[in-house]
């Protein structure tokens, strides 16, 4: 860690499980561990995540049949959004402007402005709910809108900044590697477990990594969420401080407010590894999650991978997804378009256009009106939300180059 200090500086924590059976393979940290000091950040520390959680957003989407490459929204900052109980909520992007883009090319920049429109449209409920299937276990709710955290129910309420990482309380290193485990394993997922097996005085033998897990995303569903996230090792937020030269690795950058907590979760087909990097007593200023954490989860990688580079298994299968019009996406005539993403179909990356769909399908509006609990709705922005008019698709055109360094570090406002 380039900017940890034990005389009170940053610290950095990492967590890695195999996504095969949740077997947590390493947890550490640059904390000292002792008599007087024996708190595991890596297994314990609930920290913001910035923008690693909109991964959870992009999923709720793919989940839903959203097309990332064909659907569109207004990536200019500030941005002013209402929710459903008029309540405004401003939001702004690590660096001014941004435009017309599809949902990829957001993710590989980290566009707060784009996926907290794509909550509000998507639902703050079915976000939660991805997140907590996935493998999130700290509460991402409020009670009664007070300050209470909760998980579900009928009075607990999924505050609008969720969708960019602003959370009440916060998601620990070894949960983030769990949940994005889930998708390395192609949508199965398995509990983070240290325990190998467990003899019992009868010679009965427990072992917990032994179960087939729980499928909470289809092969489809997880493949397509992994090739846009390849995305952001090479032409993303991540770019440069990320690649250990697996072509098969994807994850997402995160920065919370005010550089405090810096972020790269990622993975492989063999491990999940998550790095979280900040002050343990302060929201002191630390820097953005690629160049901060991406090298220290690179070379942890480099070192666990030896040079073993399967890729990712690609499914029989792929989801139907189509280009959404909702109450927040913008039109593609109105895009300058650089997005370079994969088609479901390919296993090389960087060969998708952003005009033409990640499968073969039909260009139609899907709606949502998505009721996120009730009660006074300010903490339901999908609320009660109505299409927008369906845009004229665009003509296919070869997809431009990336940019080698978007120069977003995905911090949330």
């Amino acid at each position: 860690c380039s900017v940890c200090s034990s005389d009170g500086g940053p610290a950095s924590a990492l967590a890695s499980v195999d996504p095969s059976n949740g077997e947590i393979v390493a947890l550490a940290s640059s904390q000292p561990y002792s008599q007087d000091s024996q708190f595991n950040f890596a297994a314990h520390a609930q920290r913001q995540p910035g923008s690693s959680f909109k991964v959870y957003d992009l999923t709720a989407a793919i989940k839903e049949g959203i097309n990332p490459d064909t659907t569109y929204y207004n990536g200019t900052s500030p941005v002013t959004l209402q929710t459903p109980g008029g309540v405004p909520w401003t939001v702004n992007n690590a660096e001014a402007g941004g435009g017309v883009m599809p949902l990829t090319q957001a993710t590989w920049e980290s566009v707060n402005a784009v996926f907290a429109q794509l909550g509000l449209d998507v639902g703050l409920d079915n976000i939660a709910s991805t997140a907590y299937d996935m493998g999130i276990t700290s509460p991402l709710g409020i009670k009664d809108a007070g300050s209470t955290p909760c998980k579900e129910g009928p009075r607990c309420f999924i505050p609008p900044a969720d969708s960019i990482g602003g959370l009440s309380v916060g998601v620990t290193p070894l949960e983030q590697a769990d949940a994005y485990a889930t998708l390395a394993s192609g949508g199965v997922h398995h509990d983070a477990t240290a325990i190998s097996r467990v003899v019992f005085p009868d010679g009965a033998v427990d072992e917990p990594s032994a179960g087939d897990g729980k499928r909470v995303l289809t092969p489809g569903q997880a493949y397509v969420v992994t090739k846009v996230l390849e995305g952001v090792i090479t032409s993303g937020t991540g770019a440069g401080y990320t690649d250990m030269g697996c072509s098969s690795a994807a994850g997402k950058t995160g920065t919370s407010e005010g550089l405090s907590d810096a972020w790269f979760v990622g993975y492989t087909p063999l491990y999940s590894t998550a790095v979280w990097t900040g002050h343990p007593l302060s929201r002191d200023a630390t820097g953005f999650g690629g160049p901060t954490s991406g090298p220290i989860w690179r070379s942890f990688m480099e070192a666990a991978q030896g040079g073993d580079c399967p890729d990712f298994t690609v499914p029989s299968d792929l989801p139907t997804l189509v280009s959404f019009h909702g109450a927040h996406t913008a039109s593609s005539s109105s895009s300058s378009c650089t997005t370079s993403s994969v088609t479901g179909t390919s296993t090389s990356t960087g060969s998708l256009s952003c005009s033409s769909p990640t499968t073969t399908t039909t260009d139609q509006s899907k709606t949502k009106d998505q009721n996120n609990g009730g009660g006074n709705g300010a903490f339901a922005p999908g609320k009660g939300q109505k299409p927008a008019p369906s845009p004229t698709p665009p003509p296919v055109t070869p997809p431009p180059t990336p940019p080698a360094d978007p120069g977003n570090g995905g911090i949330t406002p």
